[in-house]
């Protein structure tokens, strides 16, 4: 058999929950459809290649503490024993599936930062095989959305008039830091993104801010 290229264009989705101590992972890919999306999972298999004819499936995500891989293939060295099998979840063209990954898998912490996810899929199309990937980057900021959400809180409840007004000056400057973050990892600025990060948490650090 021989290797093709596809027009199937994988996606994936990471975010963390509320409480700031689970990765949720899902698929983005969707299901193909000529006009809407015509490089979703085809079931067919015609045109696109279909879900149920994936054959294996790879996961790598680099955090800001390390980098980590989980495979479908309980043979592979990088097979993750403790998760439900990654092939149970991948790929999923309804989108609804949540791989869900907390600090024990991912070196002890799920902290902010940047994180890098590359999504790899094996499979057969027709009478020939495809390997598919995506690499996608996104910032999670739940802990120090946190901090800054308390900032407020404490500046709301103060009865000191001056106090009040450089308690909300702080929360203002984290908050506006956090936003400068979010903005330069939406352009591919990911060391601006760190930087403006790094600055809203150290601003929270000093005020005695604690996690979720």
């Amino acid at each position: 058999m021989a290797l093709v290229t596809t027009n199937l264009q994988l996606g994936i989705h990471l975010c963390q929950t509320n409480n700031c101590k689970t990765l949720k992972l899902s698929e983005t890919t969707g299901v193909y459809n000529i006009s809407t999306n015509p490089t979703g999972w085809d079931s067919t298999g015609a045109t696109n290649p279909a879900a149920a004819n994936a054959t294996r499936v790879r996961i790598t995500i680099v955090t800001p503490s390390g980098t980590y891989s989980f495979d479908s293939d309980p043979l592979d060295a990088n097979y993750y024993a403790p998760l439900v099998p990654l092939g149970t979840y991948f790929p999923d063209p309804t989108g609804v599936k949540e791989f869900m990954l907390t600090a024990s898998n991912l070196g002890g912490s799920v902290g902010d930062g940047i994180y890098s996810v590359t999504y790899k899929v094996y499979g057969a199309f027709g009478a020939n095989t495809y390997e598919e990937t995506v690499t996608q980057t996104f910032l999670l900021t739940c802990n120090i959305r946190c901090c800054i959400d308390k900032l407020f809180q404490v500046a709301a409840q103060s009865d000191c008039t001056d106090c009040k007004n450089e308690k909300l000056d702080k929360a203002l400057e984290a908050e506006s830091y956090l936003k400068a973050a979010e903005y330069a990892a939406a352009c591919g600025k990911t060391n601006m993104a760190n930087k403006h990060l790094a600055k809203a948490q150290w601003i929270c650090s000093t005020k005695n801010c604690t996690n979720c």
